[in-house]
């Protein structure tokens, strides 16, 4: 694996970045209707990028305005029968579809694979993988010859189940990987049932941000070190931390990293994919807030740009009456694809009550709030009784800091279970 990457300096890889956003920014505007009609209106032309610094004459494309154009506007070929669709998996109440070409999504599996083996990981490694079933794929031809293999487990299943199938299977693991929520839930299961778990030696965290409260729990658990994954469905890696570094190492071939409020260290993400050209993503507000502090490097092996900590759209896990765990991404899911439901947060308020604010979309029915009551008593056991309140405004008063499933009660009331030798 190529990791020349590391070792460039600031100014060679500014030059690698402009070189490919200026042939991203033309080919969009020749192919894609959006862009071509975004920039006429704003009126800007790619000829009007002379050097890096007019990056930032580019326009800020934001999500809902994704979510709210037809594909085949924002795409730069009309045939895309044989193209790759992958979805935003709706944190922020919005799921957003995205495409790549067989070229581009070797690209972001490339990218994914240097920085994992940047991170620790061998090629020989066996991944215990904690995963929605979405993402669970069939065992590649490399995989069943051990390269790279990944092990999943379904993160519907009960914490329970999922529990007593790695520890039967493996007395130690080479890389256990999940979501933060995740991870917590299975964390609190081994901590608060006095549990033993095979030893970890790599072990990561990603899709959502991982906040201090969760590294501190997640890392004393299993006794080791968490490095935290920074990745999107639409974007691959864009950061990844480093042993014995506090920081984030920004993949910086593949994506171009702007603070929108360059003023601040803390400010907007703004991402341009550097891979795709299919779908462009080009200055896209990713939603999530970043601490950019001074993008330099702790590690004096690697050049690339920094960034101190991510703050962005992260899940609370649910907190049944009887103390057990309800993983986020299952009353996520239920709601997420509902139809008449244009954005929702789910709140819970203390052990057996949650509020569920749904801001309506065209086509919600009479029948749509019995259905989203119906879904979530079965996926709470019965134990919680939920309330609906509708608020038209929830996207306008919600942050970049929105989650759609917030807990009041979880961290307190994991804070009151400490790791029990």
């Amino acid at each position: 694996m190529n990791f020349l990457l590391y070792s460039k300096s600031q100014d060679e890889i500014k030059a690698i970045q402009y070189k490919k956003i200026k042939r991203i920014v033309l080919y969009a505007y020749e192919k894609s209707p959006f862009y071509r009609q975004l920039y006429k209106s704003l009126d800007f032309h790619p000829e009007d990028l002379k050097c890096y610094d007019d990056i930032k004459k580019i326009p800020i494309v934001k999500r809902i305005e994704l979510k709210n154009t037809p594909v085949e506007k924002i795409l730069t070929t009309k045939d895309y029968s044989k193209l790759h669709l992958h979805t935003t998996s709706g944190s922020s109440g919005i799921p957003v579809k995205f495409y790549y070409n067989n070229r581009e999504l070797w690209l972001k599996n490339y990218g994914v694979i240097r920085s994992y083996l940047k991170m620790g990981m061998k090629f020989t490694d066996t991944t215990v993988a904690l995963r929605d079933p979405i993402d669970i794929r069939k065992k590649g031809i490399y995989e069943k010859v051990g390269i790279l293999a990944y092990d999943y487990y379904n993160i519907y299943e009960s914490i329970t189940k999922i529990y007593e199938a790695i520890c039967n299977k493996y007395d130690k693991i080479d890389v256990l990987k999940g979501m933060p929520s995740d991870l917590m839930n299975l964390a609190y299961h081994i901590r608060n049932g006095k549990r033993k778990f095979p030893k970890v030696k790599l072990l990561i965290s990603d899709c959502e941000v991982l906040d201090d409260f969760s590294r501190k729990y997640i890392s004393e658990t299993f006794h080791r070190e968490i490095l935290d994954y920074y990745a999107s469905v639409e974007n691959g890696c864009i950061a990844f931390q480093l042993p014995r570094s506090k920081k984030y190492f920004i993949n910086e071939d593949q994506i171009l990293l702007e603070n929108r409020t360059p003023s601040s260290n803390l400010g907007d993400a703004v991402i341009t994919n550097l891979r795709n050209t299919t779908f462009p993503i080009i200055r896209y507000q990713i939603g999530d807030m970043i601490d950019f502090g001074d993008g330099k490097s702790d590690l004096d092996s690697i050049k690339l740009r920094t960034i101190n900590k991510i703050y962005g759209k992260y899940l609370d896990f649910i907190i049944l009456p009887d103390k057990t765990i309800v993983s986020p991404h299952i009353p996520k899911q239920e709601l997420t694809h509902l139809s008449g439901i244009k954005k929702f947060q789910i709140i819970q308020r203390d052990f057996s009550k949650i509020v569920i604010k749904i801001e309506k979309d065209i086509d919600y029915q009479e029948d749509t709030e019995k259905e989203i009551l119906k879904r979530l008593d079965r996926v709470f056991h019965h134990q919680i009784v939920c309330s609906i309140e509708y608020d038209q405004q929830l996207s306008i008063k919600t942050t970049n800091k929105f989650k759609c499933i917030q807990s009041d009660i979880a961290q307190s009331f994991l804070s009151d279970n400490p790791i029990k030798s």
